[in-house]
């Protein structure tokens, strides 16, 4: 009998791993007594200007995936897109910076992302007091795909602050998969679901939403 709880046990915390392990997710900034603070928060969403994945793409997906799940916090979508807000054009604009050996580095990226909201601030705090928002959520995202080799790749880096423009979260995450799907638009269709389910995982995670009860 001990052995059966003993193997249940193991069984069960290998399917835990398992299921965590889809996305490689790392937290680097998590004031998390701030963010528990925060009761209504606007998503701002920014891809590359060369992205094959259009914002009005993305932000239907990730509303479409919102809709799935029950509202702990109030959640808005930044509607519309602006040039300095919402994209990005070289590596050096991005907030996921690595190293040659793929070190994420922390304090470059949290510079950058200092810098962007100090570009933004107008627009960013005119978006937050005009929908009476404690903070925003900037989710960065830079996706390719392939149909032809069947694979879909994407970086992304979440970004949560509070109506200051001050950084209380910042995690970044990159992964690689492989797919059987020949069709670009199905491949495009995928990768969008991967995006949106780790961007919700993490929502999930710091009570911003919680599964239906259904």
């Amino acid at each position: 009998m001990r052995k059966l709880g003993v193997l249940f046990i193991v069984s069960f915390v290998f399917i835990s791993v398992v299921r965590c392990s889809k996305y490689s997710v790392v937290t680097e900034v998590h004031e998390s007594w701030k963010i528990s603070q925060l009761k209504s928060v606007g998503i701002v969403l920014r891809i590359s200007t060369r992205s094959k994945l259009t914002l009005e793409e993305l932000s239907e997906n990730v509303s479409n995936w919102l809709s799935g799940y029950k509202p702990i916090k109030n959640i808005y979508i930044v509607p519309g897109s602006d040039e300095k807000r919402n994209y990005f054009n070289g590596y050096n604009e991005r907030f996921y910076q690595v190293a040659e050996k793929k070190d994420f580095l922390k304090y470059k990226s949290i510079g950058i992302i200092s810098n962007y909201l100090r570009i933004n601030s107008t627009d960013l705090k005119a978006l937050i007091s005009e929908n009476n928002l404690d903070g925003l959520i900037v989710y960065e995202i830079y996706s390719v795909f392939s149909s032809g080799m069947q694979f879909l790749d994407f970086d992304s880096v979440a970004v949560v602050t509070d109506k200051n423009l001050n950084i209380l979260y910042l995690d970044h995450q990159s992964d690689g998969f492989e797919t059987d799907e020949t069709d670009s638009e199905r491949i495009k269709e995928e990768l969008l679901n991967n995006i949106c389910e780790r961007f919700l995982e993490k929502l999930i995670e710091m009570d911003f939403v919680e599964e239906l009860d259904i």
